[in-house]
C-alpha cells in the first residue's frame, strides 16, 4: 500500500475524487452555513427594525418583500448544509426536488448562458460599490473577484482532465459565486452591524463612521426593484452551483482507508494535486463547441474590463480640496468626488461656502457636510446644497448663529436625515429648523444660548423624527407635546435644568433610549422602567436618592443614592458635569471636555465631533 502512495503519476480519476472528496464537503458546509448566517441577519434585522431603518439606508419593501426574501434564501442555505449530514436514504427523499434545477443547470449551453448573466450582474454590483468611499477596501477586492473569476473558470471547461472538466470547475465556480453573493460581505460588514446593533449603538453617532459604512450599506442592500431581483439572482445562483456540486461530490463512494493508513491522507491529497498540475497539455481546443469559445471570449473580455477599471481607480488621483474627508471614485467619472466634506474656519473672517461648495471643486456626491468654527451670524445659505442629491447629514458646530432663516424660502434637500446645530448662540428655534426636510430622522440642538422652550408649532414638522437632542440647553421642562412625536427612539435633555420626567414618555411605542443626566430630577421613574422594560434610562449626576427598583436598564451613576450606598452596579464618574454614556461616543461636548474626563474620551479631537 505504501509502495502505491509513492508512485503519485497519474492516478485515476476515481482515486482523486475519493482523496477530495471530504475537504470539498466540508468547505461547501461552511458556505451553507455562512451564507445563511448573513442572510438571515441582514434578512431578521430587517423585518424586525423600526422602520427609520428603512429610509436612512434606503431599502426596497423592507419589511414587505426584502427582508423576507433574504429569510427564505438563509433557511435555503441552512436547510442544504443540515441535508449534508442527513444519510444517504433521507438525501434520497429530498433529491427529486432539485433535481429538475440541478439537470437544467448541469447543461453545459444553459449554465454557460446563466453564467454569462450572472457576471453581468455582478459587473452591475461592483459599479454601484464604486460610489463607496475610497477608504473601502471591500469594493476593490469585489471588482478584483469579478476580474480573477472572469479569467480564471472559463478555462477550466477547456481540461482534458475528467476530474477538473466534472468537479474542480463546479468547485470553483461556487467559490466565486459564494465570494461575490455574500461571502465578501459577511466579513466586511456582519461583525460591524452586530456590534452596533447590540454591543454600543453609540458608534453609529459618529460622522465619520456613517459615511463610510452606511454609503456602504446603501449599497449592499436591496435599494430598488431591479437591485432586489440583480442580489436574488446572485444568492439563488450561489445557492444552486454549491448544490450541484455537492450533489456531485455525494454521488462518489467515500474512500474505505483503514485506520492504521490514515496518516497517509495528506501525503496522497498532496500526491494527487502534484500529478493535476504536472498534466501536459492540460487544454484541448479542438473539437469544442463554438459557444464555448464564445463563453471564454465574452468572459476574457469582461475580466479584462473590469480590471482595467480597477487598475484605473488606483492610478487615478483626483485632487480634492483639504477638507475631503472621504473620496469617492466613480466608474467613468474624472475629477474630485467628496463624501465628506469638512470645513473649519478660524471664526473671525467670513468663509465663501458657495465657492467650498462649488460642484466642480468636490462633486456632486456628497454625502455629509460638516461645518465648524465658522462666523454664521444669519445662519447658512440651504441653497448651497441643492446639487447635493443624495446629502444624509450636516452638522454646524461651535459658531456664532444667532439666527437661521431660510433665504427666498429654500427647501432643504429631501434626502437628509441628520442635521446638527451645536453650540451656536441661538436664543430660539430658528425658522430654518421649524419646518425639516420630509425625511429626517436626526435633530441636534444642543449648547445654544439661552434655548429653553420648544413652542408646540413645531410638532407637525417634527412628526418624522426620531431622535431628538436638546442636551446642554436651559430647560426647565420637557415639553408636554413631545410624547405626540410617536416615532421617537432617542430622545436627549441631558445637562439641562429639568426637575421630573413627563409621565407621558413612557406612552412613546417606539422610545427606548432617554438621556437625561445632569440635571435636577429627584424622583425615580418607577412607573416608566415599569412600563417599559427595553427601555435605557440615563439619570446620572442627578439627585436620586432612593432607587425602588433595580434595573440594568437604568443607569444612576454619580446620583446621590450611588455617592451615599456605594451601590453594586453603580459605576463611577469623572465628572458631576459629565455623563459616562456621553464619553466615547464621537460627539464633541463641552460639558465632558474636562482632563478629569480625558476631554471627553477624545470626542474632541482637532476640536470638533468625529
Amino acid at each position: 500500500m505504501v509502495k502505491q502512495l509513492d508512485e503519485p503519476l497519474f492516478l485515476s480519476s476515481q482515486t482523486i475524487e475519493q482523496t477530495f472528496r471530504r475537504p470539498f464537503l466540508i468547505v461547501c458546509f461552511i458556505k451553507y452555513i455562512a451564507s445563511g448566517a448573513y442572510l438571515l441577519i441582514f434578512g431578521a434585522t430587517m423585518i424586525f427594525s423600526n422602520p427609520s431603518v428603512q429610509v436612512k439606508l434606503g431599502i426596497f419593501a423592507m419589511k414587505t418583500l426584502s427582508g423576507p426574501l433574504y429569510c427564505i434564501f438563509g433557511i435555503f442555505h441552512v436547510l442544504g448544509a443540515i441535508e449534508m449530514l442527513c444519510p444517504p436514504r433521507l438525501r434520497r427523499l429530498c433529491n427529486p426536488s432539485f433535481k429538475r434545477i440541478s439537470d437544467l443547470t448541469s447543461l453545459p449551453a444553459f449554465n454557460q448562458i446563466v453564467q454569462a448573466l450572472v457576471t453581468i450582474v455582478q459587473i452591475i454590483q461592483a459599479y454601484k460599490l464604486s460610489f463607496c468611499t475610497e477608504t473601502w477596501l471591500a469594493p476593490t477586492i469585489y471588482i478584483f473577484i469579478v476580474s480573477l473569476s472572469c479569467f480564471l473558470n472559463p478555462w477550466l471547461y477547456y481540461s482534458s482532465n475528467m476530474f477538473i472538466k466534472q468537479y474542480l470547475v463546479l468547485f470553483i465556480q461556487s467559490l466565486f459565486d459564494f465570494a461575490l453573493a455574500t461571502g465578501l460581505y459577511l466579513i466586511y460588514v456582519v461583525p460591524t452591524v452586530l456590534y452596533v446593533t447590540y454591543t454600543d449603538p453609540r458608534v453609529a453617532y459618529s460622522m465619520h463612521w456613517i459615511t463610510e459604512y452606511l454609503m456602504f450599506l446603501r449599497r449592499l442592500l436591496p435599494n430598488t426593484p431591479l437591485d432586489l431581483i440583480e442580489k436574488c439572482l446572485l444568492v439563488f445562483m450561489s445557492f444552486v452551483s454549491s448544490r450541484r456540486f455537492v450533489y456531485k461530490m455525494l454521488s462518489i463512494e467515500p474512500p474505505q482507508v483503514a485506520p492504521s493508513i490514515m496518516h497517509l491522507h495528506a501525503r496522497q491529497s498532496s500526491s494527487h494535486l502534484h500529478a493535476l498540475l504536472s498534466v501536459r497539455n492540460f487544454l484541448a481546443f479542438h473539437n469544442q463547441p463554438r459557444l464555448l469559445h464564445l463563453f471564454l471570449g465574452y468572459k476574457l473580455l469582461l475580466g479584462v474590463f473590469a480590471l482595467s477599471i480597477t487598475i484605473q481607480g488606483f492610478l487615478h488621483s483626483s485632487e480634492c480640496p483639504k477638507g475631503c474627508q472621504f473620496m469617492i471614485a466613480p466608474w467613468f467619472r474624472s475629477g474630485c468626488h467628496c463624501g465628506y466634506y469638512y470645513i473649519r474656519c478660524d471664526g473671525t473672517s467670513s468663509v465663501d461656502f458657495k465657492a467650498h461648495l462649488s460642484t466642480e471643486s468636490i462633486g456632486t456626491d456628497l454625502f455629509y457636510l460638516h461645518i465648524s468654527h465658522c462666523s454664521l451670524v444669519d445662519g447658512f445659505n440651504i441653497s448651497y446644497l441643492t446639487p447635493f442629491k443624495q446629502l444624509y447629514g450636516f452638522a454646524i458646530e461651535f459658531s456664532n448663529m444667532e439666527t437661521w432663516d431660510r433665504q427666498n424660502h429654500t427647501l432643504w434637500p429631501d434626502s437628509l436625515i441628520a442635521l446638527h446645530v451645536r453650540y451656536s448662540q441661538l436664543s430660539t428655534i430658528p425658522p430654518a429648523l421649524q419646518t425639516l426636510p420630509p425625511n429626517l430622522q436626526t435633530l441636534s440642538i444642543a449648547g445654544s444660548l439661552n434655548i429653553s422652550v420648544v413652542p408646540k408649532e413645531m410638532r407637525n414638522s417634527w412628526l418624522n423624527l426620531t431622535t431628538l437632542v436638546f442636551n446642554d440647553n436651559k430647560f426647565k421642562a420637557i415639553p408636554e407635546w413631545i410624547s405626540d412625536l410617536t416615532l421617537l427612539e432617542r430622545l436627549v435633555f441631558s445637562t439641562n435644568e429639568i426637575s421630573n420626567i413627563p409621565q407621558s414618555l413612557s406612552k412613546l411605542p417606539n422610545l427606548n433610549m432617554l438621556e437625561v443626566a445632569t440635571n435636577q430630577i429627584s424622583t425615580y421613574p418607577v412607573d416608566m422602567v415599569k412600563s417599559n422594560a427595553k427601555l435605557l434610562v440615563d439619570l446620572s449626576n442627578n439627585p436620586i436618592a432612593s432607587v425602588p427598583i433595580q434595573s440594568d436598564m437604568v443607569i444612576v451613576d454619580g446620583s446621590l443614592y450611588c455617592r451615599k450606598f456605594d451601590a453594586s452596579g453603580c459605576q463611577s464618574v469623572c465628572s458631576p458635569t459629565c455623563s459616562n454614556q456621553e464619553i466615547g461616543d464621537s460627539i464633541c461636548q463641552m460639558n465632558c471636555y474636562h482632563a478629569e474626563c480625558n476631554f471627553d474620551g477624545l470626542d474632541c479631537t482637532n476640536g470638533n465631533s468625529q
